[in-house]
């Protein structure tokens, strides 16, 4: 069995291999989420006078940044990683085409440095509804963005709007 570092090295290798893409996204209970994999799944059914649409994303094959962080007063140099993602969101229904919501790229979560590549995060789409949709189908898409790579992947959801 090799050493840690040299498992650990081969495992990120073969993660910049990945194509960026979500692992795993569910609708949650707005407020739900308490950590990673820690939440309350809903349902795609809503009513109509639904305030906040939530979306649990686990993203993979994301890219890092890499930060060089001076220090001058001990004449050295600490090297940090970053990662963070932007996303947009059109909720569009299906009954005529009309686009009912619309959010422009925003971030995710706030800039992480590590000293390590981390490989397990979540990050949660919110989306804010000032004005209740009308009973019926919806799609909502998202395009998610790694601002390190500048990759892209789509989250396409069915919502039902119930009385």
């Amino acid at each position: 069995m090799g050493d840690f570092k040299t498992l650990r090295d081969n495992y990120l290798k073969q993660w910049h291999e990945l194509e960026f893409h979500p692992a795993f996204e569910t609708f949650v209970a707005p407020g739900s989420v308490k950590g990673y994999g820690v939440y309350d799944k809903i349902s795609n059914t809503f009513p109509r006078n639904i305030k906040r649409f939530e979306i649990y994303v686990e993203p993979v094959g994301y890219d890092f940044k890499k930060i060089v962080k001076s220090d001058d007063y001990n004449h050295t140099e600490k090297i940090l990683y970053s990662y963070q993602f932007s996303c947009s969101i059109r909720v569009v229904d299906n009954s005529n085409g009309n686009v009912v919501t619309q959010l422009m790229p925003q971030y995710t979560n706030e800039s992480t440095a590590t000293k390590n590549k981390i490989t397990e995060t979540y990050f949660i789409l919110g989306i804010d509804i000032d004005t209740p949709f009308s009973a019926g189908e919806y799609t909502l898409t998202s395009v998610v963005t790694d601002l390190a790579s500048r990759e892209t992947f789509d989250i396409i959801k069915d919502i039902r709007m119930v009385d």
